[in-house]
């Protein structure tokens, strides 16, 4: 149980580093137009002690400076996982198949500390994890929504890698949807994407 849930962890943790990942330390400014298609990243304490952050970055932005970047983690707009076989468990012939397949309702591990399921509807990746914590009377809940065009986008690299610039590239022409959502009881983050330059 514990092998399969790394792997669909492990497969949700890389879909969402590639697609934001790369927003971590550009800080250049860019002009765009209207049709520019924005990633935001919005984060909410509801105890009045945490930072409330928010990120509006045009998509643009990304896929005209991942190509530059070039060190040990990404390169040329591919970032290194390190390994997409995990205890046996192929990640990416995975997530291949999962492409293929009709809707319905994939995996469901539950264990102790958390409950992962991992379904696709209406042409959505979508990664839903329940972690308990004894320590915290809310659960926090985190939910992975990936059009199905950017995972496919994202391994067509080679071997252990994602491809990035390809995902970016992607998630340009997908419609207004909500990506990640995270709520943990005192903090709220969100990360969507949509036609507009803020995120109110």
């Amino acid at each position: 149980m514990r092998r399969h849930n790394a792997a669909v962890l492990l497969a949700a943790g890389s879909l969402v580093f590639a697609l934001v990942g790369s927003a971590a330390g550009l800080r250049a400014q860019t002009q765009s137009n209207a049709t520019d298609t924005w990633i935001h990243v919005r984060v909410e304490n509801h105890d009045g002690k945490g930072d409330n952050v928010r990120v509006n970055m045009p998509i643009s932005l990304a896929e005209a400076i991942l190509p530059a970047i070039h060190n040990d983690k990404i390169d040329n707009g591919r970032i290194r996982i390190g390994h997409l076989n995990v205890n046996g468990v192929d990640v990416r012939a995975i997530l291949a198949a999962v492409t293929n397949a009709k809707d319905g309702e994939f995996v469901t591990v539950q264990t102790e500390d958390s409950d992962v399921k991992v379904s696709k509807k209406d042409g959505i990746l979508i990664v839903h994890v329940l972690n308990h914590d004894k320590n915290n009377a809310s659960p926090t809940q985190v939910e992975v929504r990936v059009p199905m065009p950017v995972v496919e986008a994202l391994l067509s690299s080679n071997g252990n890698e994602l491809d990035v610039l390809a995902g970016v590239k992607a998630l340009a022409h997908q419609s207004a949807s909500e990506l990640v959502s995270v709520e943990d009881g005192n903090e709220h983050v969100r990360i969507w994407v949509d036609n507009n330059s803020t995120s109110d």
